[in-house]
């Protein structure tokens, strides 16, 4: 193995290649920052170990890096990302024990890894930058409302991935979230799987259940569809749906009334007379101004979405 007794950075026009099998022993508070290029490919029987206690991960600053089958673990000094990807590729991975995940931007690929045990959240997904195939799990353990994804920017994907056991689900103000499986903590007092935050989010082809709260939304009207609501739901302490008050994070809603339309979805975690009472609206509290419109509903679940994990 290598050891790492200071910060490393790689400048522009220069690639930094890392071969199979290397293991990169990163000592306390040290870091590598990529200016130029990083590759680092192993392979599934010869994986890559970044690792470390208190390290400060791996700063991708330009695109056309790539790490794959890669083992990257112990970046958890405070504040820390165990990477930061820029126009750039993850993928075939394993992320843990981390303060937090990823950062994709720029568009960036962050495909088939596992990413679980992080402080706060596992990725941060922005400017046109995809997540697909991924494993989600015992993230945003610091408590709170800490979401365990961020998605921002009308051309991020989140797409075929698996979410479970975390503090909370998604918090997304642009992009678009789409077959994927979101399952709610075994103690889900106060979670939600999804905090849909503009009007400029799509949220279709979903199986999700399980949270205190299924579905948030503030101020906004998404495009919301062909979603199955799954698992077990008690209308008396969880909801499916929940519109923010009007003093809700990013409200906007300029009308005393506003239509949020959710047709054409599948609430099967309630009997149909219960849908209603598995939702908080203007119904409820005219004060929140979003009146969820549930019609079309579907009477199986959609089979666009995902079958099982």
């Amino acid at each position: 193995p290598y050891t790492i007794t200071g910060d490393i950075s790689v400048s522009n026009g220069v690639t930094l290649t890392v071969d199979p099998g290397v293991t990169v022993n990163f000592n306390s508070e040290f870091h590598l920052q990529v200016g130029g290029t990083l590759s680092a490919v192993g392979t599934v029987s010869d994986s890559i170990v970044f690792t470390g206690s208190g390290w400060k991960g791996i700063d991708i600053k330009a695109a056309g890096s790539t790490i794959k089958y890669a083992r990257i673990n112990g970046a958890n000094a405070y504040g820390t990302y165990a990477v930061k990807l820029v126009g750039s590729e993850l993928s075939n991975s394993h992320v843990y024990d981390t303060y937090y995940g990823l950062q994709a931007s720029s568009s960036s690929t962050f495909n088939k890894n596992k990413i679980h045990d992080s402080t706060y959240f596992g990725l941060s997904l922005s400017g046109d930058s995809t997540a697909y195939g991924n494993e989600f799990y015992n993230l945003a353990v610091g408590g709170g409302s800490n979401a365990a994804i961020y998605i921002s920017g009308t051309g991020s994907i989140f797409r075929n991935n698996y979410i479970y056991n975390v503090g909370a689900g998604i918090s997304i103000s642009e992009g678009t979230v789409e077959k994927n499986i979101m399952i709610g903590p075994s103690s889900n007092n106060s979670t939600w799987g999804i905090f849909i935050r503009s009007s400029g989010v799509i949220f279709r082809y979903n199986n999700i259940g399980d949270f205190a709260t299924n579905v948030a939304v503030s101020g906004n009207v998404p495009t919301f569809s062909n979603n199955n609501f799954t698992g077990t739901l008690d209308v008396s302490s969880q909801k499916n749906v929940e519109i923010s008050s009007d003093s809700g994070p990013g409200n906007s809603y300029e009308s005393s009334q506003v239509v949020v339309g959710m047709q054409n979805n599948y609430w099967g975690n309630v009997p149909a007379s219960d849908i209603p009472n598995s939702i908080f609206d203007y119904d409820d509290d005219f004060s929140v101004k979003g009146d969820v419109d549930y019609t079309n509903a579907l009477t199986v679940p959609d089979p666009t979405a995902p079958i099982s994990a």
